[in-house]
């Protein structure tokens, strides 16, 4: 046995500690020069705009703040109806989970479809049925009954 390795074991050292401070643990123990905000700031920049303002979109969604919902898509000048996040989800298909009826009328009213597919194949109206939103399925049941009898 090599003189170095002897000494190791005879210390308690052994080598996969050793590898596990080289390589894995030398990043924490050497931290680079930035700090978490900046790297906080590169992954915002990697992500698209427009992913981020779907989230902001969803957060007023599940709250039901229809004004603030208006005054971003004026602000930024999005069109409501083509508006979708990586997932290919729709704002409406945010407003079917949680059952926000006014802002359901306000989306169905902009142009959405209660039947575009999410990479899932889910539609809006799946997901009402799915998380028993009483008040969404209700709108399309009007709806539904508006158009057929014309």
């Amino acid at each position: 046995m090599h003189p170095n390795r002897a000494t190791l074991f005879h210390s308690g050292i052994s080598l996969g500690s050793i590898f596990y401070l080289l390589v894995i643990a030398t990043p924490c123990i050497y931290p680079s020069n930035r700090t978490k905000q900046e790297m906080s700031k590169d992954t915002s920049e990697r992500r698209p705009w427009r992913f981020v303002l779907f989230r902001k979109l969803s957060k007023q969604i599940k709250t039901g703040n229809l004004e603030k919902i208006k005054y971003y898509a004026d602000k930024y000048e999005i069109d409501l109806n083509s508006f979708e996040n990586e997932n290919r989800r729709s704002l409406l298909h945010v407003a079917a989970k949680y059952n926000q009826a006014t802002i359901t009328l306000y989306l169905l009213e902009q142009g959405c479809s209660m039947y575009h597919q999410d990479a899932k194949n889910m539609c809006p109206l799946y997901i009402a049925a799915w998380k028993r939103s009483q008040d969404v399925l209700e709108i399309e049941r009007t709806r539904r009954q508006i158009f057929f009898k014309e």
